[in-house]
């Protein structure tokens, strides 16, 4: 348990070390203290000003480390947002967010903290081994998506299914069915304009009536 000293003592350390401005090692072997105990009293009694309100000098330093850590957070949200990724639904994507963060020069536990990632899944994340069926799926996923886009975004499991099977690629319905949902794509209604008869104006209606 640290040594309590008297508020009369240490006020007397103070004003000898910073009003008459004795040496620090003088003061701590004359009244049988230690440097590092002076140093700290004298440290935690100087005053920084802000907007007109007068902080002791540990207080400054916390408000300050306060700050910085706001101004990296910050910057670690407005790097996620210009990445523009949607990671609510997909961890694999929030992942490689946090990769992307720590790669820029981001402190680890703080983007994994401002994230809400636990720390145990980013490194079983980092450790991961992706199994043959899902390296194949992986190779799949651009095929997929490119017939989609050929075709105006319109094909659905049973097309697509039909084109990758031209191509000697056979699918199942409920694994085409995942990976379009992983691509989050789905088919779409194609839109048909609709041409109305225009109305036949009567001949019997009059200038004034029109």
């Amino acid at each position: 348990m640290p040594k309590i000293y008297p508020k009369k003592f240490k006020d007397k350390i103070l004003d000898l070390a910073i009003n008459k401005n004795e040496s620090v090692n003088d003061i701590a072997e004359k009244y049988d203290i230690s440097v590092n105990t002076v140093k700290r009293w004298v440290n935690e009694s100087r005053k920084a000003v802000i907007d007109g309100k007068t902080y002791s000098l540990k207080r400054y330093n916390e408000l300050e480390k306060h700050i910085k850590d706001i101004e990296t957070e910050n910057e670690i949200l407005k790097f996620v947002l210009q990445k523009g990724v949607q990671w609510s639904n997909d961890v694999d994507k929030l992942l490689k967010l946090v990769q992307k963060s720590v790669d820029n020069g981001y402190h680890r536990t703080t983007v994994l903290k401002l994230l809400n990632v636990p720390t145990s899944t980013y490194y079983d994340w980092l450790k991961y081994e992706p199994t043959d069926t899902r390296k194949q799926d992986e190779k799949l996923k651009p095929l997929i998506k490119k017939i989609w886009e050929n075709n105006n975004r319109e094909y659905g499991v049973p097309r697509i299914q039909s084109s990758l099977r031209e191509k000697n690629i056979y699918v199942g319905n409920r694994r085409l069915k995942r990976l379009m949902n992983e691509l989050n794509i789905h088919a779409m209604t194609p839109t048909h304009k609709v041409y109305r008869k225009p109305a036949v104006v009567d001949d019997k209606t009059s200038v004034e009536d029109m």
